[in-house]
């Protein structure tokens, strides 16, 4: 329920109201949790009771002050069945997705020990910057491409097919190059962020932050699947990703540790990107550059591996260099021309004015 009230400015394009709620559930959630977790000693219970005192301060906020004009409030059996066509392979996905997100620890604690899951959580740390910039991303891009989509006369949509490239190089460019940036010099910040005893953890961020790239990818590219409403695609390629996942933490876990974790996270997802990309083209075709994205996803990937295994033999002028080396790869490769981010900028501007 909280969900939905807040969605629905991203619907409707009320990012600040969006951000509002956002901050009131987390203060509600901190005062509560204080109040009844140090206060009154209430424990896990207390801090169950403060997530659902949170969650329920925005339902009613958001419903009574905002969205009780949005509903129409009569039950609609068409709707209920597109609803349910469209949604029900997605319980499946969300089980798989499970899969993805948890089975790398379990195998970690099994083959393993706690010790290895705190390395492998250094990853997930220095993870936080880039999964930030993919929430901003999936929560726009979505409604920013349906409303052009919808709005374009035109029945091959070449608006909107230019528009979904247009976004997702922007989003490719800045995020390889602020995931090399974390992979190259991790193991300067890992003090920084933690204690000196984890700083072998820094050997296995490039392939976390470069998983969540390949995530994001496949979120945002490809909207075809979604158009169609086949979305029993998702269940089929998440269910096959989620084995492979299995599979590959089975076989590296137990020879390389966390680092075997990193690598099955890392090639369960590029594949679940690709074959996603592929079959959502049957359906809506988006001519993007895919050599090239590939290739720049391989070139930061490959660089920020290197220095993350080798550190010793990279000085910091060496490892500022490759981040200029990636950082110039987006115009060599022309997935981005300099006039872009010039007009980026002043919408910026002009946003902020």
């Amino acid at each position: 329920m909280m969900s939905e009230q807040s969605h629905l400015f991203r619907y409707f394009r009320q990012p600040w109201r969006y951000n509002l709620i956002t901050v009131l559930k987390s203060f509600t959630n901190i005062g509560l949790g204080i109040s009844l977790v140090i206060v009154l000693k209430q424990g896990v219970e207390g801090a169950m009771w403060a997530r659902i005192g949170s969650s329920f301060l925005v339902v009613v906020v958001a419903f009574a002050g905002f969205n009780f004009r949005k509903y129409s409030f009569r039950f609609s059996m068409y709707w209920a069945r597109q609803l349910l066509k469209y949604g029900f392979p997605l319980i499946w996905v969300g089980i798989a997705t499970w899969v993805f997100n948890s089975s790398d620890r379990y195998f970690l604690l099994h083959y393993r020990d706690l010790d290895e899951v705190g390395l492998y959580s250094i990853g997930a740390i220095f993870s936080q910057p880039v999964l930030l910039v993919n929430m901003a991303v999936q929560m726009s891009f979505g409604v920013l491409f349906f409303q052009s989509y919808y709005a374009e006369e035109d029945a091959l949509k070449p608006r909107s097919r230019k528009m979904a490239i247009d976004l997702y190089l922007v989003y490719l460019a800045g995020g390889v190059l602020l995931a090399t940036v974390l992979s190259v010099f991790a193991d300067i910040l890992v003090p920084f962020v933690t204690t000196t005893d984890y700083s072998e953890g820094a050997r296995v961020v490039p392939f976390l932050v470069f998983s969540y790239i390949a995530a994001q990818s496949f979120q945002t590219m490809g909207p075809g699947i979604s158009l169609s409403e086949k979305t029993w695609h998702y269940t089929w390629i998440t269910g096959l990703t989620a084995l492979l996942n299995i599979g590959l933490n089975f076989l590296l876990v137990p020879l390389l540790g966390f680092l075997g974790a990193g690598v099955a996270t890392l090639l369960s997802f590029v594949v679940y990107w690709q074959v996603k990309v592929w079959v959502a083209a049957r359906y809506f075709p988006v001519e993007y550059p895919f050599r090239r994205i590939n290739l720049f996803f391989t070139l930061g990937l490959s660089l920020s591996v290197v220095v993350a295994l080798c550190p010793d033999f990279f000085d910091l002028w060496l490892r500022s260099a490759i981040v200029l080396v990636v950082a110039a790869s987006v115009f060599l490769l022309k997935l981005m021309q300099p006039s872009i981010l010039k007009k980026l900028w002043l919408r910026f501007k002009k946003g902020v004015g």
